[in-house]
Formats: structure tokens, sequence, C-alpha cells
């Protein structure tokens, strides 16, 4: 790998319009210290020029201009060469977005002299190429000097002492300080060493914080940014690129406090960058290195929000005129007013923005009637370039830092740098959740591109899934080096529109008609759980009604059925999914969730009136449920199996775990050792037992399996229909010293249950397959047969790497429920694996609990065990690729082996739980 470095100084003439911000006074009058254009050749196995310009921003157009001459005039061709244009976003230099309103237009000289100087600090840089090897490194903790600048309010009232312009505080967030948001905590850095001394040749820096120490001055800086650089580059003797990280809701910790404040921000950051270098010095240049270099482009059509009502249009046009009216009350002197020509009129700089505003105001208005004319979307450019390990992803526009973390977590590489204002800037690009909080960045900011639709909060999962793509498409093109990739699958979320969805478990299964079916649950007291279908074919989902119709309860005045909480098991011949019912309010006691009685009860709102067995017709959409039994004693059907050869269902109830037997509709209660009095009762009476959450039925036989707190296997045997034989106890059973040690009378944990299992007709001779959910070992169960024991054998331990690594459970405190039979024989399990900081701390969670919940965050893995060649493997965490986040309180699984797609149910980030699939690896 070679590198050449090139600058020129950009800074702009007397008299220049500047950029940044509304309202300045006049053109530039000079500079603070100069702006700088750098340019960084990177060439290996193809070339890469990387420019950092000392600017605000620029347009897309003009972005594809330099780019398109530095490609001509460089004799390249686009497959072998990459130009990477990215801006610091100072606010104290020239105009130089020609789509802005309110700051003048952008200067055709400097434009034009902006251009030939990017042109030759290229061609510099491409004459003087040295051999090179990167290493990479980061600051530590720089929460001081940086905030998030969403500061949430009660109104949008503005009063005199909070000295902000209108449109800087709009619906429940203001322009201030937001200490709980998401920030950039290091910056993080890319050496350039050089191959025969080890000196550093080139840096790249990549922190997220907008330049804006300085404030409103008509002096020209690079802000923060041009000190911190400056600190660097004379500590290495080498120059420093600086790359704008995701601000767009990320400002200075003190900022408007002129040249002072900058040098002061830049001198600390400065400082920790040099510390950050000074970590590498004397280590030795890697044996192995990837030196590859592979880019992906993309541009992405951003759906817009319809134009704004004419009220709206109207209110803004007053806005301005007022802002334009108290401008020119205040002016004293009228001589000595700056002015600038624009559209062959002179008009003072100071009134430029409110005169820009009210005529974008009339042409909103003119607008506003021509549906056939509104802008349907915006293009925004995706831009992903690969440096050996590390990997830029460019985004034209102003994204907020929710960006970083979400494009980062679900890179395959360690380093995922998330650069706005790359090959241009578009505008803001908030989150969907912050939408919902209102702001500058918002209602406004769209405005001062000249914009007059604001952007759809459906953008973020376009850019998230885009983005993930694009980052997962430029793979190591040596495979050689395919060791340093960290894996991980990637899952696209489905919107079910049930905005009251909670935690769901089990409660899903792919039918014979190739469709999935599911259930979402809620725990609102009056609010029923709904019923989807899902067809992989389409990606459509049809929402099948609520379980309160589904039970004839639908005007009831009691607990709802708020939950459905076991798989559909499906009835070839009929075509009927059967499943059953249970409660989703709880009652809390000690931190223990209980039936919800008495006082526990909303007002006007009777007890649970019991779950219900159902069956849901995947052909009759006529009459599609029907209520097949109903659970005594206002119970909820905790675990249940069906058997569809005899017209079977077994139930365990909660919180009771009373085991019934169901045909024809009526239910017989057999009692089995180890039930005591299930979950019902406090931990105190000695007679807590945690109730098992998997039926094993065996279709030759009718025989249904399941376990007790103490590890026992019971069998429920169509020979002996009135009792619950024993079949392993003991350590014969489940309670084995490599499954851990549990108190069983505790609430927070499964004990010695089974977790999932499922009848394997041919493995073994033919088991039942399980895995333990406080262990996660996966077992072979041999049921007893004529002349033969039962017995149980430990396989292999299905957690995570990282969890077998560091000798830990998962922070689920029962285990995980999501664990199948895919295609040739292979076992999926969806099991946890613990989180670690950049500096290697594992992110530690809760040390107990009274209930099934995660302790701590942790990501989800994917591990699969193959059963004909018993072998182990964990395929890596998955994230979202449209949505932020990390599946999380994931305790469900469905294969469909005709498309080779795991579907899941898991909670997002907005705390709603919804349909996700991935690929099977």
């Amino acid at each position: 790998m070679r590198v050449g470095v090139g600058s020129r100084d950009i800074t702009a003439k007397n008299g220049t319009t500047m950029g940044g911000y509304w309202g300045r006074p006049g053109g530039t009058q000079g500079a603070e210290d100069k702006l700088e254009v750098t340019v960084l050749v990177v060439q290996s196995n193809m070339r890469a020029i990387i420019v950092s310009l000392d600017l605000v921003g620029i347009s897309v157009s003009f972005s594809k201009k330099m780019e398109a001459r530095l490609k001509q005039e460089h004799g390249f061709e686009d497959q072998t060469l990459d130009v990477f244009i990215s801006c610091t976003h100072t606010h104290t230099g020239p105009q130089t977005h020609d789509g802005m309103i309110g700051m003048g237009n952008a200067n055709t000289e400097y434009m034009d002299l902006l251009e030939n100087a990017v042109y030759d600090a290229a061609r510099d840089a491409l004459n003087h190429l040295q051999d090179v090897y990167m290493m990479t490194t980061s600051t530590v903790d720089n929460l001081d000097i940086s905030v998030n600048r969403r500061e949430r309010v009660k109104d949008d009232t503005i009063s005199d002492a909070e000295n902000l312009f209108w449109f800087e505080k709009a619906g429940k967030t203001k322009i201030g300080k937001n200490p709980d948001g998401p920030r950039m905590t290091d910056a993080n850095l890319l050496l350039f060493k050089s191959s025969k001394e080890n000196s550093v040749v080139a840096t790249l820096v990549h922190f997220a914080c907008h330049p804006t120490t300085i404030g409103m001055t008509l002096l020209q800086s690079a802000d923060y940014v041009g000190v911190a650089r400056r600190v660097l580059s004379e500590s290495t003797c080498a120059p420093v690129l600086f790359l704008q990280g995701a601000c767009g809701d990320i400002n200075p910790t003190h900022r408007k406090g002129g040249i002072k404040l900058a040098v002061e921000m830049g001198k600390v950051l400065g400082d920790r960058l040099v510390a950050a270098v000074d970590t590498t010095n004397g280590t030795l240049p890697p044996n192995k290195q990837c030196e590859s270099i592979s880019f992906r482009k993309k541009s992405v059509q951003l759906p817009l929000q319809p134009m704004p009502e004419e009220e709206e249009i109207t209110q803004f046009r007053e806005q301005n005129e007022k802002w334009l009216l108290s401008i020119q009350e205040k002016r004293v002197n009228t001589q000595n007013v700056e002015k600038y020509e624009i559209s062959g009129e002179s008009i003072p700089y100071d009134e430029l923005a409110p005169r820009a505003c009210i005529k974008h105001a009339g042409d909103m208005s003119k607008k506003i009637n021509e549906d056939d004319k509104q802008n349907t979307g915006i293009e925004c450019v995706l831009h992903v370039l690969r440096l050996g390990t590390t990997v830029l992803v460019g985004i034209s526009g102003e994204p907020f830092f929710a960006y970083q973390s979400n494009i980062a977590r679900t890179s395959p590489f360690q380093d995922t740098w998330i650069c706005g204002y790359v090959d241009g800037v578009i505008g803001y690009l908030p989150t969907k959740e912050e939408f919902k909080h209102g702001g500058y960045e918002c209602l406004h900011a769209h405005c001062v591109y000249g914009q007059m639709q604001r952007i759809q909060p459906a953008c973020e999962s376009i850019l998230l899934s885009e983005s993930c793509s694009l980052v997962s498409s430029v793979s190591l093109l040596d495979t050689s080096q395919a060791d340093i990739m960290r894996p991980c699958l990637h899952a696209t979320v489905y919107d079910s529109k049930f905005k009251y969805s909670h935690d769901t478990y089990n409660a899903i299964s792919v039918a014979s008609d190739g469709n999935v079916y599911y259930a979402l649950s809620c725990e609102e007291p009056d609010i029923s759980a709904q019923v989807f279908k899902f067809s992989p074919k389409n990606k459509e989902i049809h929402n099948l009604g609520s379980l309160a119709e589904a039970c004839g309860e639908k005007d009831g005045k009691h607990v709802v059925q708020g939950k459905s909480h076991v798989p559909f098991f499906e009835n070839l011949t009929t075509k009927e999914l059967h499943f059953g019912t249970h409660v989703g309010f709880y009652g809390c006691v000690d931190g223990m969730e209980v039936l919800p009685t008495g006082d526990s009860l909303p007002a006007g709102i009777t007890p649970y009136p019991g779950g219900k067995l159902l069956s849901l017709s995947t052909i009759d959409e006529g009459s599609r449920y029907s209520v097949l039994g109903t659970v005594p004693d206002g119970e909820g059907v905790l675990t249940m199996t069906y058997d569809p050869v005899r017209s079977r269902w077994f139930v365990l109830t909660w919180p009771s775990g009373k085991f019934l037997v169901y045909e024809d509709g009526v239910p017989t209660t057999i009692e089995y050792t180890g039930r005591e009095d299930g979950e019902s009762v406090h931990p105190r009476t000695g007679k807590y037992r945690c109730v098992c959450r998997s039926f094993a039925l065996v279709p030759q036989t009718g025989a249904v399996y399941f376990t007790n707190a103490a590890g026992d296997i019971l069998e429920w045997s169509p020979t002996k229909p009135d009792k619950v034989t024993v079949v392993l106890s003991d350590s014969e059973g489940l309670h084995r010293d490599y499954l851990g040690s549990w108190d069983v009378t505790k609430p927070g944990s499964m004990a010695y249950h089974w977790r999932q299992v499922f009848y394997h007709a041919t493995y073994r001779g033919g088991c039942v397959l399980g895995v333990h959910g406080g262990s996660g070992y996966l077992f072979a169960f041999h049921p007893p047969s004529t002349g033969v024991k039962a017995k149980l054998d430990l396989i292999e331990r299905l957690t995570s790497d990282p969890s077998r690594s560091c000798g830990m459970n998962d922070q689920f405190t029962y285990g995980y429920l999501g664990f199948g039979l895919g295609p040739r024989d292979i076992i999926y399990y969806l099991t946890g694996g613990p989180i670690f900081t950049k500096s290697g701390a594992r992110v530690e969670g809760k040390k107990t609990s009274a209930k099934g919940e995660a302790k701590g965050e942790e990501n989800l893995h994917l591990v699969s065990y193959n059963l004909q060649l018993g072998l182990r493997k964990d395929h890596g965490p998955i994230f979202f690729s449209n949505s932020p986040g990390r599946p999380s309180y994931v305790n469900s699984l469905a294969i469909h082996h005709g498309t080779e797609q795991l579907y899941a149910l898991s909670r997002l980030e907005d705390g709603t739980t919804d349909l996700f699939s991935v690929n099977l690896p």
C-alpha cells in the first residue's frame, strides 16, 4: 500500500458571502486561520482519493462535477478510482452550497478556484506516494467537549432569556443541551506509517461534532477542527485529514464563544489525538494485514412528506415578516449597512434570510395545489469506502448520531466510521423516533436547503438498510484475511402496524400453505393480542383479528386475552392451526408476576376469565376461528401441544402449572410430581415451582413428555391416561452438575427444566432433542420403550462463542425458546452473547431477577448444530438492517424450509414487538 498527501489554502477573499448561519451583517472580512483542502491518495489494488474540505458543505451536483474532473484529468476509469469528497462543516467559511437560501449565492469565482485547488492538491498527492502500513487507534472519552443538542421542552414559546431565533425551537425540542442524548465518546484515527521508518506519514481523524464553537463572526476559520488538526500534525510531523462524523444532532458543549473557544476545544481534542497516537509508538508493523481497497456508491431516493398545508405556509411567512421587521427596527444607522446584490436588487446582508424565506413561502403557496408537480423523493448519495479493514460510510446529508451506532453495530468490520457531508449535503437526516419531538432539524431545516417538503420518518429505515447492504458488499478481496472480519447476520424487520404490541414468546409457526402465522401480545388490560399472517412470497402482512374477537369476548369488561404463549400446531387434514390464549396484563408482588386481582385491577375491569383453546382455519376466510375449550379457574395457557391423530390437546396452566388433557373440549386435570403450587404462590411459602414451557409429543405412541423444576422427566401415556409418571429423576434426568446449580423454590430461572424441545423421528433411532435454558446445553432424551429404559445424553453446549469464552450464561433469566430444526438436519438456536465496549470491557447486567426478563443488554446470536456431522457453529450476532437497534427479548423461532429463512419476534427500539426474518446461513 502507498499513500500521498497534498493540500491547498482555500481561504476566500474579503467580501465573499459566508455560509453556516442566517443573519450575518456582511461578507467575510478576513480569517482567524486559513481554510484548507487536504487530499489523501491511497493506492493498493486500486486508488482512492479522499478529499477533506474546510467548508460548511457543497451540493451533490458540484461534488459530482469535481469527481468527474479528477477522474478525467488523472486518467482513471470508474472501476479503478474512488473519489470520496468530505466537508468538515465549519460554519465560518464561504457560502459554497448553491441550494441553500438566505445566505446569498455561492460565489462563482471562488467555486472555480476551489475546484482547481482540489485538483492541484490531488496532483501533489499522486506525485509523492510512499510505502506504508496502517494502524487504528482511538481517543478516550470526549464526553466533556460535545453534547447532544436536542433539548426537550414543554412548548415552543421562546423567552427573551433563551436568545434563540424563532426556528431554533419547535415542537418539543430546541437547540440546547440534552446530556442524556447520544453523542460520540471517542475520536477514531487511522494512521498510515512509513514501511521503512515506522513514522507517521498521514492520519485520518473521525469525530462527530458541529464546528460551531466560534459563532456568527465575519472572520473565516476551520473552527476547533483546524486547531485539533494542527496540534496533531505538529506532533507527528505529518498531515492530518479530518472526516466529520454523524453530527446532525451534536454540538460543542460550549459554542458561539469566538476563536478563543475554538482554540480551547481544538487543543483538548488535539492533545487527546496525540496521546492516542503515542500508544502506537514502538508497536511493530503487523505481520499480516489486509491492504486491499474496495468501494460501493449508490444514489437512493428518500421519500418526501406532502407539501405543507396553507396554514403552515402562512405561519412560516408571518414568522419571517416579523423577523424582517425586527431587524429593520433594531437598525440604528442605515448608511453603513453592507448590502448584497441579488437578482438585480440591493439587499442588506442581515435581511437576506427573512426575505429569502418570505419568497420561499410564496413559492410554496403557488405550488400547493399543483399535486402533479410535488416531488416524491430526493436523491441521497451513500458511499462506502473500505481501506483494509476500516470502512468509511459517507452520507450526503447531516445524519443524526444514532446512524453511527446503528450502522456500525451491523458491520462485519470492527472500525466502521459514519461520515456526514460526503459527496454533497441534502439536509438533515433525523431518526424516525426524533421526528416525534419536532425541533429545527425535523421541522424547519429543509427550508434552509431550499426544499419545500420534509423527508419522511421512514427514510431512516431506507438509509439503514441500504448502508448495511453496501457495507456488506465491500467484502475483503483477499479471502485469506476473512478472519479479520466480525461474523454477523442481517435481519429484516416488518411492520405489523400494531402499536400496542409487547414481548411475545413461542407464538409463531410456518404452516403448510407457506405462510408465517404469529401473534403479537399486549400488556394493556383492555387491548387484546392480535394474530397475523405473513406471506414470504409477496412480503404482505394480514391482520387476522384480535384474540378477544376469536374467543367471542370482544365486548367483555374483564382482563382481555392479551397473549398467546404457544406455537401454532397444524392439523394437515383440516388445514387448521391450533393454539391457546394467555393473560397479558399482570399484577406484581415483590418483582414477581401474578394474576391481577383486587387492587391490581384497573377500575371497571374484572378478573381474567381464563385462557381458550382455539383453532384457526387457513382456508376458510368466513368462519376463521373456533373455540375448542376453556382453561378452568381463570388461568392461562402457558404451555401446549396438540395431537392431531388422536384429537387431544395438552396444556400446562399459568400460574398454577396444572396439567390438563383435553378430549372433545373437556379437560381432565392430572397431578404430577414436583408441581407444588406452580408459580401461583410467593417463594416464602416454599411451594413455588417454575412451570415447564414446552412439551414433547411422540407421534407414534401419543405419549407426551415434560419436566418439573427439579429436572425430573415426566410422561403421560395413552396406556396410563389417568396418571403422569416420572421416567427419569435426579442425575439421570436434568439435575446434573453441567447444567448449573439452581434453587427450585425461587423465581427468576427455569431451574432444571428443559427450555424447548422437539421430537426427531430418526436421529439416534428416534428421540427428543432439546436445550436446557440456563446452561444452553443440547441434549437427546430417549423415551422408554418395551424393555428399554429411558435415558438422557448431553451432546454439546449451544451458547454463543463469546458466552463460552467468558464462561457465562445468557442474560435472559429463563434462557431462550428459539430452538428448532432446519433443512439438512441442522438445529438452529437463538441465544445471547455478551456485548463488549471498545476497550474490551463486558457490558454488565443486574445480578438477579424474580421473573423472566433480560438482566442486561446482549447480542442475539444464531448458533447451529449439524446433527449428521456433529458440528456446532456460531454464525455471529444478528442485527437489524432496516431498523435501529438489535433484536432483544427474542423467545420464538419458526423456520421456513422452502425459502430457508428464519422468522422470530423481537422487541424493537421503540418498545414494540414485531416480526423479523434472517436468511439461514
